[in-house]
């Protein structure tokens, strides 16, 4: 006898959808939490997990992906969170002080490494 209901492969499931489009298997007779909504009426747990694998390609919360994909057309947030493209270095921004690590790494490197010989005649 199963007690979990999603582990029973017999049973009625349904997809539930929330608003950042993130994707869950659901017992069809239990209703939905708040915040999801039916995606996917119901069906066999195949069906539902087919569902969810064709439909919910992108696993990221939808806030998520619009915040880190540019030309989405409400990206306020990561506009908001980025400098100026033509704006200086600040004053306090530690990387504008120092060279790259690939600089300095050079540098340590070439400094350690012996002066190449030359053949006096």
């Amino acid at each position: 006898m199963t007690t979990n209901p999603f582990d029973n492969p017999d049973a009625a499931f349904c997809v539930l959808v929330n608003d950042e489009e993130q994707h869950s298997i659901w017992p069809a007779w239990i209703p939905a939490p708040d915040g999801w909504s039916v995606g996917f009426s119901e069906n066999t747990r195949a069906a539902c997990v087919n569902y969810i694998t064709a439909h919910w390609t992108d696993l990221r919360p939808r806030s998520l992906r619009e915040f880190s994909v540019p030309g989405v057309t409400n990206n306020r947030r990561r506009a908001e969170a980025l400098p100026p493209a033509d704006a200086a270095p600040r004053a306090d921004d530690a990387s504008a002080a120092s060279p790259p690590p690939s600089t300095a790494a050079s540098a340590a490197n070439s400094a350690s490494q012996p002066a190449s010989r030359t053949k006096i005649r």
